[in-house]
């Protein structure tokens, strides 16, 4: 068994807490958003529905990004690949839905909103690609990831949250 596999096997019982986490919380936010459809459809809705939308992106990265640490037998380019991909389709569309927010705040809003919501999880993106040059340079800094999947899961859980209390004020 080479050195590179023998370090993904020893972080295998986290990738797979990891996964199960993720997909765990991401079935909640099915069930809690179905559960509460008028958040979505009312006055705020659409900030609500991109709200959502990166929440589930990021438990989906989260669960990709475990899953594909916990293949088998795998080559370091393959892991490289794997992250880089996903690191830079993801940053992208962030920095899309952020252009796409920025542009509809107020003018009289300030952009800490837009940086709050975004910048965590664009750096996530980043880390993600970084520790894929990492691999590709022969350093296997898998350490790295932990950062990534923690910011990918804080953000994620910050929004989940963020829409629950939001809900729970407009019942009130």
């Amino acid at each position: 068994m080479n050195t590179f596999a023998e370090l993904l096997k020893s972080w295998e019982s986290f990738y797979v807490a990891v996964a199960t986490a993720a997909a765990t919380l991401m079935g909640l936010l099915f069930v809690a958003l179905s559960v509460n459809l008028q958040l979505l459809r009312g006055p705020d809705g659409a900030h609500h529905r991109d709200t959502a939308v990166r929440t589930f992106g990021d438990f989906l990265l989260t669960l990709m990004l475990s899953l594909a640490l916990l293949i088998p037998h795998q080559e370091p380019i393959g892991l490289v690949t794997t992250l880089f991909v996903m690191g830079f389709v993801r940053g992208v569309n962030l920095v899309r839905q952020a252009s796409k927010a920025r542009r509809t705040t107020t003018r009289h809003s300030s952009a800490s909103p837009v940086v709050r919501d975004y910048a965590l999880p664009v750096l996530a993106s980043v880390g993600m690609i970084a520790v894929a040059v990492m691999i590709l340079c022969g350093h296997f800094a898998l350490i790295l990831l932990v950062g990534v999947v923690f910011a990918m899961l804080l953000t994620a859980c910050l929004n989940a949250w963020s829409l629950l209390l939001h809900q729970a004020r407009t019942v009130d």
